[in-house]
């Protein structure tokens, strides 16, 4: 498998950082904003000297639960210019990781998701050359607390060799 390592100049790059900011600050209510518009600039600055430096750490965070159907999820949500770094960062490990996960898989995946999962689900039943028909449906409890931190860092470290980027990821 392929490992690539210098990332953190493709993450710091300003149409990146601009990219996350107006990403995560356009989720935004219009008084927030503008809030957070007015220090765009100081806000990429800083975000772009502590992602180089590898200081960059999520501190402060926001936990609630949400409902979803009869399911409660825990949500950990950073603040508003910590989220802003983590997407800048995603942007750049997601083009590298994601061509290596499976097709079928689709959560939290730009451009797959549960819909798109489920019509090829539909398609591969109705095309079934085997003729099993069948599928298995399942949703594992408490999914991202049961994994393992140890082995999902060894995961990433298959992938990713940027020292300054690995401890990033790692926290």
């Amino acid at each position: 498998s392929k490992s690539y390592g210098n990332l953190i100049h493709l993450i710091i790059e300003r149409s990146n950082m601009e990219d996350a900011f107006d990403e995560v600050v356009g989720d935004l209510g219009e008084e927030r904003r503008k809030k957070y518009g007015a220090k765009k600039e100081r806000i990429i600055k800083q975000l772009q000297e502590e992602i180089a430096s590898g200081k960059f750490r999520i501190k402060h965070f926001k936990e609630f639960e949400v409902k979803e159907g009869k399911k409660i999820r825990k949500i950990q949500s950073p603040i508003v210019r910590e989220r802003i770094g983590c997407n800048a960062i995603m942007r750049i490990v997601e083009k590298f990781v994601y061509p290596t996960v499976i097709k079928t898989s689709a959560a939290s995946i730009k451009g797959r998701g549960m819909h798109k999962l489920a019509k090829k689900l539909r398609r591969d039943v109705e095309n079934d050359r085997e003729g099993t028909r069948f599928y298995y449906q399942s949703d594992i409890r408490k999914f991202s607390e049961s994994i393992d931190q140890l082995l999902m860092t060894l995961c990433i470290e298959r992938y990713i060799k940027d020292k300054v980027l690995l401890p990033i990821l790692k926290s």
